[in-house]
């Protein structure tokens, strides 16, 4: 057991257990608004999984650090998804400025709101998850679209073990080709946000949502 100051109180915390899980079993009410955390002054992300005692802040959206986070990452969602609906996009810069992001884009493309139109992003929860083989950083999910099941290939397995997704909901984009990847078909792709040098890799986290609800 690992002792986790929290909140002016002390707590036992089993080893392995991501800050997501501690949280919403001891802050359940705070998780909703919780997008990241520091343990021991550094800031992590919730799937991080302490390996010492230390002392655990929550960041909410509500305050200006997290909304700083949400609209860093909601930038990097918007570039994942022109990129893979226009591929020769070259991606530039794109950072949180004081009323909200922006990214840059290289192309020759002149973009309406018509394009933004065009990507589907939608809720999914997340059934099954396993290793894809001989790939170290693939995963393998199968997700619920509203009733609907697909299977995505997702390069987040050197950030997720599969038993951390299984019961996640996750952000799709539902609106692409679906294309093979090492073998395996991909329905979709998962959005996530990552610093600049994939250090710190975070899943962008709808809610419990209905599946299927659109993301906008």
């Amino acid at each position: 057991m690992l002792k986790i100051n929290f909140s002016g109180q002390s707590y036992d915390m089993p080893k392995e257990m991501s800050l997501l899980d501690f949280i919403k079993q001891n802050a359940k009410k705070e998780s909703k608004d919780t997008i990241a955390a520091k343990f021991n002054g550094q800031e992590v992300d919730l799937t991080y999984i302490p390996e010492t005692d230390g002392n655990l802040e929550l960041i909410f959206t509500t305050t200006n650090e997290g909304l700083e986070i949400l609209r860093h990452s909601t930038s990097h969602l918007m570039a994942q998804a022109v990129k893979r609906l226009y591929p020769n996009v070259q991606v530039t810069i794109g950072p949180a400025i004081k009323d909200g992001f922006y990214y840059d884009f290289d192309t020759e493309h002149r973009f309406s709101e018509e394009d933004f139109e065009k990507i589907d992003l939608r809720v999914v929860k997340v059934l099954e998850c396993e290793p894809v083989k001989k790939a170290k950083k693939l995963l393998k999910l199968k997700v619920d679209l509203n009733g609907e099941e697909r299977q995505i290939i997702s390069g987040i397995a050197m950030h997720y073990k599969p038993e951390e997704l299984v019961g996640k909901y996750v952000v799709l984009v539902a609106n692409l080709k679906p294309v093979t990847l090492r073998g395996e078909l991909s329905q979709g792709m998962i959005i996530a946000a990552a610093t600049d040098d994939d250090s710190v890799l975070n899943l962008v986290n709808p809610g419990e949502l209905p599946t299927g609800s659109v993301v906008r």
